[in-house]
């Protein structure tokens, strides 16, 4: 039996999660944690969240749960010895499919008794992704079995008295490959292994589908989940037109991504109810979102700009002169900055799998920023006096590298919007027409939810 040293407390480790939790929230610009208090501190737990966002999703657990997880992981990640190494450093634990081998298998025994030892002691929760592997698409995936197999061995101990809880764990991005996106995440209610001990001991096969299925209709509760196969991409551009309706609608009006996620989870679910009933009326509106989709591409737009017919010129002015007066904060920091911007997202755009982009910006960053501003700080320290310019110096690199990124954000958004404000003025068919067109497909969905209420 291996022996139980991944759950010890480390200081390495300790220093490292502290420096990890400031990049995340540096990576995204909004985070909302829902319902943290939901996961047991004197009980053993496993975390169980969707999964599609590669790394990024065992991330998001492991800097918001008050404790360290141990995750499982799945094995080919391993096959380096210095990266296995780095891995269990970082807590993770090898899991082996059928694909790696069939006489690999047989080490996950070793595995989930290691799983099952850091559950009983307590002190962290196991993080298990129970689809196994990610999705490109918002919608939760069949479950797997291996996260039930541990859950059932450890309730063991307990017999049919509480011991063992699965805590789902809901997910949602608002984009998955961005720098400077969105995250919400919520713990969602603790699901008690020992109400389906008794019925393992007699069936394991069907109490596994039925703690199965259980723990899929948690999920659905706590992220998008897009059922639909046919009309996919409609549904993802009403969450855009249609998201500020549907909270007046639902008295969440408070633009939180928490009241964003409840507007398009009920959006979602009364015109899925209508795709199912018959494929008509689902039909025209998908063409009329496709046709509005494409029509903003075509100016180079996004939704936003159409929430209002017309912007403020003085406005626009203002935010003009307003960046012209922080042109030079911006230059220095773009130039400063360059390398370790573009670098990770350049290298990014080479990966066959969009779903890791996020992931290898955040760890590159993680390791190059530090790097860089230390090679770059290097010649100041020898050259420059007095000392507190070299630390003014330092110091500036990543406020102003943070600054530059944001700064040119806004540029693109300013830029967008006097496009938008000058096509208004010389009242442009296209443009006046996806105005229009939006105010049509809003008025579609208002009478199609309306049936369903």
């Amino acid at each position: 039996m291996a022996k139980r040293t991944i759950d010890r407390v480390s200081l390495r480790y300790r220093l490292l999660k502290i420096y990890a939790i400031f990049v995340h929230w540096v990576f995204y610009r909004r985070i909302e944690v829902k319902f943290r208090d939901r996961i047991p501190k004197d009980r053993p737990v496993l975390l169980a969240p969707n999964h599609q966002n590669a790394l990024m999703d065992a991330m998001a657990p492991l800097l918001t749960s008050r404790r360290d997880p141990v995750f499982l992981a799945r094995a080919d990640i391993f096959k380096n010895k210095f990266v296995a190494g780095i891995l269990r450093f970082l807590k993770i634990l090898p899991v082996y499919r059928i694909r790696d081998g069939a006489n690999e298998l047989g080490k996950n025994e070793a595995v989930f008794q290691e799983a099952m030892e850091v559950l009983m002691s307590k002190k962290s929760p196991v993080c298990i992704m129970p689809e196994g592997n990610h999705g490109n698409k918002r919608r939760l995936r069949p479950l797997v079995k291996g996260i039930f197999r541990v859950a059932f061995q450890a309730q063991e101990t307990y017999g049919e008295q509480p011991g063992v809880v699965i805590v789902p764990v809901g997910l949602d991005y608002s984009k998955y490959t961005i720098f400077r996106g969105k995250l919400l995440i919520q713990f969602g209610e603790p699901i008690e292994v020992n109400e389906y001990y008794a019925a393992y001991l007699q069936n394991q096969a069907k109490t596994i589908n039925m703690i199965r299925n259980r723990l899929a209709e948690e999920l659905r509760k706590y992220m998008i989940d897009i059922q639909s196969e046919d009309h996919y991409e409609m549904y993802m551009v009403l969450r855009n037109v249609y998201n500020d309706e549907m909270r007046k609608q639902t008295g969440h009006e408070k633009n939180t991504l928490y009241n964003r996620l409840i507007a398009d989870q009920q959006m979602i679910a009364k015109l899925y109810e209508v795709e199912q009933q018959g494929g008509e009326n689902i039909q025209a509106l998908d063409k009329l979102c496709s046709t509005y989709q494409k029509g903003i591409d075509d100016l180079g737009m996004r939704d936003w700009l159409f929430k209002h017919s017309r912007y403020s010129w003085m406005g626009l002015i203002l935010a003009g002169l307003g960046m012209l007066a922080l042109l030079p904060v911006f230059l220095y920091g773009g130039v400063t900055n360059y390398f370790p911007y573009w670098l990770p997202a350049k290298i990014s755009k080479k990966l066959k799998d969009p779903q890791f982009h996020s992931s290898f910006k955040y760890v590159i960053g993680l390791i190059l920023f530090p790097l860089y501003y230390l090679i770059l700080f290097i010649p100041v320290w020898i050259l420059t006096d007095p000392g507190w310019i070299k630390w003014a110096f330092l110091a500036s690199l990543p406020v102003t590298g943070f600054f530059a990124h944001t700064y040119f954000i806004w540029f693109k958004k300013l830029r967008s919007l006097w496009k938008y404000q000058f096509l208004t003025g010389r009242k442009d068919e296209q443009l006046d027409s996806l105005k229009n067109l939006r105010k049509h497909i809003i008025r579609t969905v208002d009478g199609l939810i309306r049936k369903c209420v």
